[in-house]
């Protein structure tokens, strides 16, 4: 056994290095001292020793892993670079008709600005020439003052003409108006009798319905339409129209319900044709009649007419009372057993079945409250 001279393992002759340690062994070393010996003698005989068989281990080739992930990325940038190239010269290639454009309108302002300038230089040569010469600045610049006087008495006159058309204009729709409202003040005065208008001149008109109609039903109660309620001293004109297809002796009756408290609580006047009017006092427990005034002979004033019409007016006022037919006084009344306020309706009756479900018309229905 032979002992490493370094780590002082144990090994075998045959080692010529410690497995152990790695260092080199004593008879290796001499051994190739005597080899060199040798081999320096037999170089020197001219003997030619052979190669030693073993062949020491080729080194490894170096990996190419990092080259190819390399040559892979550049690679991959070429190809983006290439796109975003293509994309760009797209661009540019799309904006090269704005880009033409835009000169152009360049060009052509550039154009304008020359010819404005030339216009310019012109007014200031112009204004140096006018300047140099005080006599002609003089009177350039009364003629100005004159032109823009004369300019503003016009516009003044302008101005004053169309205000004076706007209030021709205002003055006349107003006139008009007025007219229009007085014509139909004096329509509806015509309604009345002479003798009653001027009740009515210092009178309210009171806001109600002008037009009603009614459908008669053959039956116990009276076909009545609302015209106004809470009054007591009034003035009242309606036009009632004549049924159509007036018989041998057909009768209707037209009438004016007023200071009504209830259904059966009033007074009425009523007209039948062809020859009576009543004015009667409904009223009390179980609606009691009673009978103020009646009249039985011809009423010559009525319109019998088919497809006439009558006017009744009736003046309310305290105890008294008095109602025209066609503007022709008929009768004063005495009012005295009903002096309160209450409504005002309008009514129509029929002595027939034949009339059941026909339309009556109320037109041209004029109230004045005299309170």
């Amino acid at each position: 056994m032979i002992i490493c001279p370094n780590c002082k393992s144990q090994c075998t002759p045959d080692h010529n290095f410690c497995p152990a340690c790695g260092a080199k062994m004593p008879q290796a070393a001499s051994q190739t001292q005597q080899q060199g010996t040798y081999y320096t003698g037999a170089q020197q005989a001219g003997y030619s020793y052979p190669q030693a068989a073993y062949q020491p281990p080729a080194p490894k080739k170096k990996s190419n892993v990092w080259l190819i992930v390399v040559i892979a990325v550049v690679a991959v940038i070429c190809i983006v670079s290439t796109i975003l190239l293509i994309s760009y010269i797209r661009k540019i290639k799309g904006k090269s008709t704005d880009l033409l454009q835009t000169a152009t309108a360049i060009h052509s302002a550039l154009e304008t600005d020359i010819h404005g300038q030339e216009n310019i230089w012109q007014t200031e040569e112009a204004l140096l020439t006018t300047i140099n010469d005080p006599e002609r600045t003089a009177t350039a610049f009364a003629q100005e003052i004159e032109s823009a006087q004369t300019q503003a008495v016009r516009t003044q006159e302008a101005w004053e003409t169309q205000t004076q058309a706007t209030q021709t204009q205002e003055a006349y729709y107003i006139e008009q108006t007025a007219s229009a409202q007085a014509a139909q003040e004096q329509s509806v005065l015509a309604l009345l009798p002479e003798d009653v208008r001027p009740l009515v001149e210092n009178a309210t008109k009171v806001d109600a319905p002008t037009y009603l109609e009614e459908v008669y039903i053959h039956n116990d109660y009276l076909e009545n339409v609302w015209v106004a309620e809470d009054i007591k001293n009034f003035v009242l004109t309606v036009t009632f129209d004549n049924p159509i297809d007036v018989r041998v002796n057909d009768y209707w009756e037209m009438g004016i319900l007023f200071r009504s408290k209830a259904a059966n609580d009033q007074l009425r006047l009523f007209v039948k044709v062809p020859k009576y009017w009543e004015l009667s006092y409904v009223g009390g427990s179980g609606g009691y009649w009673s009978t103020v005034r009646s009249w039985t002979a011809t009423i010559d004033a009525l319109d019998l007419s088919e497809g006439g019409s009558n006017t009744i007016t009736l003046v309310s006022k305290g105890h008294k009372g008095s109602f025209y037919i066609n503007g022709v006084f008929i009768s004063d009344l005495d009012l005295s057993s009903r002096a309160n306020y209450g409504g005002i309706s309008l009514w129509i009756e029929y002595n027939t079945m034949v009339r059941n479900n026909e339309k009556t018309i109320f037109r041209d229905i004029h109230l004045w409250d005299l309170d």
